[in-house]
């Protein structure tokens, strides 16, 4: 993991951070995005900042692109068997993605002592529509 002196400018940390691998680079955001959070709203706890970072971050674009062109290809009977293969695993990760979620506005209710329902009421939540 690379090391960053505190004196560096923006443009420097920004530097060190292109050089991340993809995947490093996605936790980096994910923690940037959960700090940013925190002094958005300096009145909810990391746990809370953590749990609303996750509720609200949504699946790639590229992925529901994707998942989206292979479910027409789907309705129009037009999918290869290894498309087909493909659709099976984004319908996968897409159900494992919104159970996540799901998970964490229960979590967040939990803690702040409230209904799932009410808690998505009020962050202004609908549910998803099956037609991603």
């Amino acid at each position: 993991m690379p090391v960053i002196r505190s004196e560096a400018s923006t443009d420097d940390l920004l530097d060190a951070v292109a050089q991340l691998p993809t995947e490093e680079l996605t936790r980096f955001a994910e923690r940037v995005a959960t700090l940013r959070a925190e002094r958005v709203a300096p009145h909810v706890s990391r746990q809370e900042a953590a749990l609303l970072e996750q509720i609200g971050r949504g699946l790639p674009a590229e992925r529901q692109r994707r998942y989206a062109e292979l479910a027409a290809k789907r309705a129009e009977e037009r999918l290869t068997e290894a498309e087909h293969d493909e659709l099976i695993y984004l319908s996968d990760e897409t159900e494992q993605f919104d159970a996540d979620r799901a998970a964490a506005i229960v979590a967040l209710a939990r803690l702040r002592g409230t209904a799932p329902a009410a808690l998505m009421l009020s962050l202004g939540i609908k549910p998803a529509d099956d037609g991603r």
